[in-house]
């Protein structure tokens, strides 16, 4: 599945589920390696970078991961739903 594909899957799962989506772009004065979206559902706030089948980190993104969990928060590389769902689940995040 290509980046576009599935951000649009992502997006769809979403909003089915209840989650808002915020859509970050990066541009001139962004955090560096901000995360694609960040989602929230009953004051649970996730960064959610989306990657293809052969998307990689930039090191930029894996900065922005480390420090997004240094602070407490959450952080996920979806390349799926399923995925998405087992990193609430091992996190133990009740929603």
């Amino acid at each position: 599945m290509t980046e576009k594909e599935l951000t649009k899957e992502m997006k769809k799962y979403w909003k089915n589920n209840g989650w808002l989506a915020i859509r970050n772009q990066q541009n001139i004065g962004s955090h560096k390696g901000l995360a694609d979206f960040t989602v929230i559902k009953n004051g649970i706030v996730i960064f959610a970078e989306v990657k293809g089948a052969k998307g990689r980190q930039s090191p930029a993104q894996k900065e922005f991961e480390q420090d997004i969990l240094k602070h407490g928060g959450y952080y996920c590389v979806c390349r799926s739903a399923d995925e998405f769902v087992l990193y609430i689940q091992d996190e133990g995040i009740e929603l």
